[in-house]
């Protein structure tokens, strides 16, 4: 068994060794050729706004909702976060936010503040249950959009000519429920953005 854990330790100190001497023969050969050591590929950056767009609404920069993906959560998911399929319907919905003015916009402020209104005339908000739906369904589904496009979605400092999109919220509904408009609320009632789908 000592004989077993002294190969185990040396072929693990060899491996680490032999990389760091990969490394450095890398770093050489580059300042040999007077060139940088090559870097990572940067993250893509184009923001598809085009195709299906379910709904638009002005907020001083354009929100639009391209799409409402039925998530089917598998049983890890369903056992991890209690979802009940048989009582709901999940929804993951993929939008964006085009800012073409010069001015910066907390996008983030106005996230928290979205809601849907269902087909049965009620009316939900976007929740923490609706976190964990989202992560339940990244977790199952290979990210589609990069998460610096989220991430951009929820700031403070959406910035100026600029757009982001990824799947930014999940909902929940009650089976045969169907989402029909999304708004989002503002403080003075009269300015609530609201739109169907």
């Amino acid at each position: 068994m000592k004989h077993y854990l002294i190969i185990i330790i040396t072929a693990t100190l060899f491996a680490c060794n032999n990389d760091q001497q990969t490394t450095a023969e890398n770093d050489d050969e580059a300042a040999v050729n007077n060139q940088p050591p090559p870097e990572k590929p940067a993250e893509e950056t184009t923001v598809n706004l085009s195709g299906n767009t379910l709904a638009t609404l002005d907020m001083s920069y354009t929100f639009r909702l391209h799409e409402l993906v039925r998530y089917q959560p598998g049983e890890q998911m369903t056992k991890m976060f209690k979802l009940d399929d048989a009582k709901n319907d999940y929804y993951i919905l993929d939008a964006s936010v085009e800012n073409t003015t010069g001015e910066v916009f907390d996008t983030g402020r106005d996230m928290l503040s979205v809601y849907f209104k269902l087909s049965n005339g009620n009316t939900t908000k976007s929740s923490l249950k609706g976190a964990s739906l989202l992560a339940a369904y990244n977790t199952e589904n290979r990210p589609k959009y990069p998460q610096k496009q989220y991430d951009q979605l929820w700031s403070s400092k959406f910035p100026a000519n600029s757009s982001a999109r990824s799947h930014l919220f999940a909902a929940e509904v009650p089976e045969g429920v169907t989402i029909s408009g999304i708004g989002f609320y503002e403080k003075n009632a009269a300015k609530n953005k609201y739109t169907d789908l």
